[in-house]
């Protein structure tokens, strides 16, 4: 797995900014943007770190 520097947290590439009144709308629309990029696992706790002795737990710390 792999977060490139494009996908920062400063990028919004989704145009849409949640505002509170509009969580729902901003909640489908940050999966959608999310899963179409292959990272919504990333933040959904189904993926899990490597284990230390693992020599990716190195990478996973960066």
């Amino acid at each position: 797995m792999f977060v490139s520097k494009s996908a920062s947290a400063n990028g919004d590439s989704t145009g849409c900014q949640n505002k509170g009144s509009n969580y729902h709308s901003w909640s489908c629309t940050m999966t959608v943007a999310l899963r179409s990029k292959h990272k919504l696992h990333f933040i959904n706790g189904s993926l899990h770190p490597p284990s230390y002795e693992d020599y990716d737990s190195i990478a996973w710390d960066r």
